[in-house]
C-alpha cells in the first residue's frame, strides 16, 4: 500500500454532528501526521470548495486543506461539483493562502 485517502468521515446518519473515537483523530489534520509516523505513504486529503447543503460553514475555506496539507498530504481531492466558478473561485483562494500541492 502506497497511497491512502486520508478523511475525517462522516458523522453517523441521525447524529447531531461529528463525534471523534475517543482514542482516535478529530480530524484529517490530525489523522495525517498519524499516517506519515506508520510509513511514508502519498496522502490524499479532501477539498471542499463550497459549502453542500447542510454542510460545514468551513467549506469552501482554504485554511482546514492547508492544515491538512502543512500536516504532510501531498495532495488534494474534491467531490463531484456542478458549480465550476465555486471551484475556481477555491482555488484562486487556495493559491491565495500559499498552497501549491495538486
Amino acid at each position: 500500500m502506497r497511497h491512502i485517502v486520508a478523511l475525517r468521515g462522516d458523522p453517523p446518519a441521525g447524529s447531531a454532528g461529528h463525534e471523534p473515537h475517543p482514542q482516535g483523530y478529530a480530524y484529517a489534520a490530525d489523522l495525517v501526521p498519524g499516517l506519515r509516523r506508520v510509513a511514508d505513504f502519498e496522502i490524499s486529503v479532501a477539498a471542499y470548495p463550497g459549502r453542500a447543503s447542510g454542510g460545514e460553514p468551513r467549506r469552501g475555506r482554504p485554511d482546514a486543506l492547508k492544515r491538512k496539507l502543512d500536516a504532510g498530504a501531498t495532495q488534494a481531492i474534491t467531490q463531484f461539483f456542478f458549480d465550476v466558478e465555486r471551484y475556481f473561485r477555491f482555488l484562486d483562494r487556495a493559491q491565495a493562502a500559499g498552497i501549491t500541492a495538486p
